[in-house]
């Protein structure tokens, strides 16, 4: 892909979340003006997710220039790690109705700022793909010394698309809510591949899909 055509894709899927927040924006600040408390409330409810959508795109750019380059690696607690990536990710969660249960993690051998970023697209992944009436539920938990699953009781992945997830701007499922450019399960692998781990699809189906990381063990 040129840098031409990857910076029209991101045009593309920035603007419309962009647009919405401005017009939002203005539509509240005339409400303001107004008196309108009502409508002032109803307009700040859909200006923040359009922001929010507007920051998870950043937060995807981010961790593909993370990706790029060599990082220091060293010993990682992740039960520290994972307590701070589902606190920044409290509101979201919080908003999806949704359970995040971190089981006892191990010590392992990576970068702090890159694994954040990996659990952080997982977690959101299972968010956002999720059934319509059930609330998400997340699990995270050690399988042997350093490899670590994630689970979701989501809608799953189709069947033939398995490898194609991770693959940049591959969509399997079109949400209305979704948001971000189809990045973060490639930028994951890219990431753990730089740690010298692996991010593979354990299993899928109706019922959710079963994430594993392959983390190198602490020396």
């Amino acid at each position: 892909m040129t840098l031409s055509e990857f910076s029209s894709i991101f045009v593309h899927e920035v603007r419309t979340p962009l647009s919405s927040a401005t017009m939002y924006a203005n539509l509240a600040s005339e409400a303001l003006e107004k008196g309108a408390s009502d409508d002032l409330e109803m307009l700040l409810g859909r200006l923040i997710p359009a922001l929010d959508s507007c920051s998870k795109l950043v937060d995807e750019l981010q961790a593909l220039g993370r990706a790029d380059r060599d990082v220091e690696l060293g010993p990682v607690d992740l039960n520290s790690l994972l307590e701070r990536v589902v606190n920044d990710l409290r509101f979201e969660i919080e908003d999806a109705k949704a359970t995040v249960n971190v089981g006892d993690l191990p010590r392992v051998k990576g970068n702090a700022d890159s694994l954040a970023s990996v659990f952080t697209h997982l977690i959101r992944n299972g968010l956002q793909y999720s059934h319509d009436d059930v609330p998400p539920v997340v699990e995270i938990q050690q399988n042997g010394d350093s490899n670590v699953l994630i689970s979701d009781n989501g809608i799953g992945i189709s069947g033939g698309d398995e490898e194609k997830i991770f693959e940049p701007f591959h969509r399997t499922h079109q949400k209305r809510d979704q948001a971000g450019m189809g990045l973060g399960l490639p930028v994951s692998r890219l990431l753990m591949q730089s740690l010298g781990g692996k991010l593979d699809l354990k299993s899928t189906g109706e019922t959710g899909s079963v994430f594993e990381l392959k983390i190198p063990a602490t020396d």
